[in-house]
């Protein structure tokens, strides 16, 4: 073995044993890396760096950390002309705060851009305490369109019959980064009535969204029983104490037409009768679909005296088209044992609720006389004449005594 053989392994038997000799020998601390201690004053914030539009509002949120139990007094310079900025904290405007070892104190830098700002602002939180300072820069982007946007989810068009109402919910989207409250009006077709519920609470004239969240609207709506069929278009506007203001929001409604009934007499428009004890008297009614929309399963119905009887030649219409009539035939039987005199029966004309197709009703009264017929005269006749004549009987026998 040459010598240069010899030097390479006494060179590598060194480089191994060298640290172990360094581990047995030198204290254990000296071979712990180095922990760099903890600043005594730190002013840091989570988005040191943010975009806006001009004339919005901002907030950073400042946190001050100690190593011990300290008063800390704060600053900001670099505010933009025509602009403001305050420190603030538990409903105040702060100029210090105390914090603690492990217990570091927060506030909140609010800014306003005034409304021509453009460009890159950048300002410094300066935190004292003694001795120490601390420096915060923040900076600002300032560009249109910067401040996030309000959007209202589109509704999907209903269906509803004249003098009918729906309800629209809709989902509103604060992307802004500050908390909101927004505020709704409507315009609509004249006769049309429009309630818009923040939150779905028939109590709240407003509705506060949270920044980078989204809060409910319930609309209702309803139609005159005017409305012809057709398409309208109801305008929700929503109004906001932010930098931005939503859009108006469309809430289509289609108007599937008039459902209404109306049930009247023969043209001579009467609403009386006569009719004898237990002998049937037919009295004709005209149903007439007065809406603009067909009418099925039309029910006519009476409410007659106790121990009277009303049938119909056709107490169920299958179907009857808008401007179109029907003639029902309604036999009314009085009891057997009816007194003479005037008697009252309502009528009604009834058509069920059906999908979106909402029901209706009609009623009309009938004033029926009950006459005595020939017969009752006759034999009323002859038992006044027996009456008279026992009496006569009596008197004369019994008065000469």
């Amino acid at each position: 073995m040459n010598r240069a053989t010899n030097r390479r392994l006494r060179a590598g038997l060194l480089a191994t044993l060298l640290p172990l000799g360094l581990a047995l020998f030198l204290p254990a601390a000296a071979l712990v890396p180095t922990v760099a201690a903890a600043d005594p004053l730190s002013v840091t914030t989570p988005y040191p760096s943010v975009a806006a539009q001009p004339g919005a509002s901002v907030s950073f949120p400042i946190t001050i950390t100690t190593d011990a139990t300290r008063t800390v007094g704060l600053t900001v310079d670099g505010v933009p002309q025509g602009g403001s900025a305050r420190l603030t904290g538990g409903g105040f405007t702060v100029d210090a705060v105390q914090a603690e070892s492990g217990k570091p104190a927060t506030v909140s830098l609010d800014v306003t851009l005034p409304p021509d700002a453009n460009g890159i602002i950048t300002m410094t939180v300066h935190a004292t305490s003694g001795s120490l300072a601390a420096d915060l820069p923040v900076r600002l982007r300032v560009e249109g369109g910067a401040g996030g946007s309000v959007t209202i989810d589109p509704p999907t068009g209903q269906k509803v019959a004249a003098g009918g109402s729906l309800t629209f919910n809709l989902t509103l989207h604060n992307n802004t980064p500050r908390d909101t409250t927004f505020t709704f009006s409507s315009q609509q077709p004249d006769g049309w009535q429009v309630n818009a519920l923040p939150g779905g609470s028939s109590q709240a004239t407003s509705l506060k969204v949270a920044a980078a969240s989204t809060g409910s609207v319930t609309v209702s709506v309803a139609s005159p029983g005017t409305a012809t069929a057709g398409d309208y278009k109801v305008e929700l506007d929503t109004a906001s104490d932010g930098d931005v203001q939503p859009d108006p929001v469309i809430l289509p409604v289609t108007i599937t037409g008039s459902y209404t009934v109306a049930l009247t007499q023969t043209s001579d428009e009467t609403l009386q009768t006569s009719a004898q004890p237990g002998a049937g008297k037919a009295y004709v009614w005209v149903v007439q679909n007065t809406g603009s929309g067909p009418l099925a399963n039309i029910t006519v119905s009476a409410t007659p005296p106790t121990g009277w009887t009303v049938t119909f030649d056709a107490a169920t219409i299958p179907s009857l088209a808008p401007g179109k009539t029907q003639n029902v035939t309604a036999t009314i039987t009085p009891s057997g044992n009816a007194v003479a005199g005037d008697y009252t029966i309502p009528f009604t004309a009834t058509v069920p609720s059906s999908g979106s197709v909402p029901g209706a009703t009609a009623s009309r009264e009938v004033r029926v006389t009950v006459q005595v017929g020939l017969n009752w005269l006759v034999v009323g006749g002859a038992l006044i004449l027996l009456v008279l004549v026992g009496l006569s009987w009596v008197f004369g026998r019994f008065g000469r005594r």
